[in-house]
C-alpha cells in the first residue's frame, strides 16, 4: 500500500478468509487462511505453497529457529502448533485450557505468547528442543 493509502499492490490471491500474516527474517510471507485451511507461503511471483497444516488457522509467526507457530481455532479442538519449515513435522505445543487462541507473538529467545480472548488470558510457552536452524 502506498503511504497515502490510494494504491494497493496485490501479492497473493485465492484465499478464502486470510486472517493472520507474518514475514520471516528472509522476507518469506506466511498467511493463515482461516476458512480455506492451512498456512501458506506466498512467493514473490504471487504463487503460494502450503507451509503448515491447520484446519482453521488464526495466527502465524515464524519463531526464528526454522519453524512456524500457528494458532488453530478449529471447531472441535483449539491448539497452538509448531511446524518445522524444512520437514513439515508438526508438534502440538498447547491444547488444554484453550478456548479461542488468537493473538500470537514470539520474542527473540523463542518464548511464545498467546492471547485467548474467550478465556481472558495470555499464556506463555517456552518450548523445549527449539534450536537455531542451520
Amino acid at each position: 500500500m502506498s503511504t497515502d493509502g490510494h494504491q494497493l499492490t496485490s501479492i497473493g490471491t485465492g484465499f478464502v478468509h486470510p486472517v493472520g500474516a507474518d514475514v520471516d527474517p528472509h522476507g518469506a510471507i506466511y498467511v493463515d487462511d482461516e476458512c480455506g485451511g492451512d498456512v501458506w507461503q506466498v512467493h514473490p511471483d504471487g504463487t503460494r505453497t502450503k507451509a503448515a497444516p491447520a484446519v482453521m488457522p488464526d495466527d502465524v509467526s515464524p519463531d526464528g529457529f526454522g519453524n512456524l507457530v500457528v494458532t488453530d481455532v478449529r471447531h472441535t479442538r483449539h491448539d497452538v502448533t509448531r511446524t518445522a519449515i524444512a520437514t513439515g513435522a508438526t508438534t502440538t505445543l498447547a491444547r488444554t485450557g484453550l478456548i479461542e487462541p488468537q493473538g500470537l507473538v514470539i520474542d527473540s529467545s523463542g518464548r511464545i505468547f498467546v492471547s485467548d480472548h474467550l478465556a481472558d488470558v495470555i499464556i506463555e510457552l517456552t518450548p523445549c528442543g527449539v534450536s537455531p536452524a542451520l
